[in-house]
């Protein structure tokens, strides 16, 4: 089953969303179960955890958030599991080597569905639950985005490699600018129009990757800590001819940090003194 197939069987009806929090890439994700919510006419409220709620469907986006540096999925989704007739865990990638990820699979309800957004993470989590279980591979949800207001001629190189605990471990390039650093998940017209702005975009986020082959970008993709980039990739990013992945990253010459950076930063700052959500999803 697919995302598209789930939200299909609820058509016209009422649910609950429990966004994630993070950077701007997750707010990609969320912009398009937007519109995913929108195309199937499914009347959506989004939760501020930990505020109660219960109901029919609970959608739950897993992204990047059930590893072992970052897992607040955990508690946060535990939290309702049990208040819902279906709860579905939206595309998400999985390290098992966690173990308050492993126990907070295996104690899942038996009415909760668990997509995947790559190959590697699906079978962990199929070979972990066994057969019976509804777990299943789809595309990251940020493939549903609608970019289209970003796509026009951009120049230069961008390096956009994470500095975090789930980067590789390798010191970036120089002029490297770690740009889902710099937004919140309430951020992402700042993301699309950073990545939008350049020509080409070196990265190892997950979703810089995903925007900048979206929007026609010569795309450089690089491993993270673990399988998730990778598994990406290959699942939804294989069929761009301007993506490619590079399992080993070879010496990249440095770069200027570009001037336009400077009023990014700004526009970062700014927004983040601004309320983020109201009680009941974004402001």
């Amino acid at each position: 089953m697919t995302v598209r197939e789930l939200l299909a069987r609820y058509r016209g009806t009422r649910a609950h969303v429990l966004p994630n929090p993070g950077n701007a890439g997750d707010g990609l994700i969320l912009r398009g179960l937007r519109r995913l919510c929108a195309e199937f006419d499914l009347s959506v409220t989004e939760l501020n955890y930990p505020h109660p709620a219960s109901g029919r469907l609970l959608l739950a986006p897993g992204n990047g958030n059930l590893c072992v540096p970052y897992h607040s999925v955990v508690e946060r989704v535990g939290a309702y599991a049990e208040r819902f007739d279906m709860l579905a865990i939206l595309p998400c990638s999985v390290e098992l080597a966690s173990d308050a990820v492993r126990g907070f699979l295996t104690t899942l309800p038996s009415h909760a569905h668990v997509f995947c957004r790559e190959a590697y993470s699906f079978g962990l989590v199929r070979d972990l639950l066994g057969p019976g279980r509804n777990v299943w591979l789809d595309h990251d949800l940020a493939v549903e985005a609608d970019l289209s207001a970003w796509k026009h001629a951009g120049r230069g190189t961008l390096y956009a490699f994470r500095v975090d605990r789930e980067s590789t471990g390798e010191p970036p390039p120089l002029g490297n600018v770690d740009v889902s650093a710099l937004t919140g998940e309430w951020m992402t017209d700042l993301l699309l129009d950073v990545i939008s702005t350049f020509a080409s975009v070196h990265t190892d986020r997950a979703h810089v990757a995903i925007a900048a082959a979206r929007l026609g970008r010569e795309t450089h993709i690089y491993p993270n800590s673990y399988h998730k980039v990778r598994g990406i990739y290959e699942q939804s990013l294989a069929r761009y001819d301007n993506a490619h992945l590079h399992l080993v990253r070879t010496a990249l010459p440095p770069l200027e940090v570009d001037p336009r950076f400077a009023t990014w930063r700004a526009r970062s700052a700014a927004e983040t003194s601004r309320p983020m959500r109201d009680a009941e999803g974004f402001a």
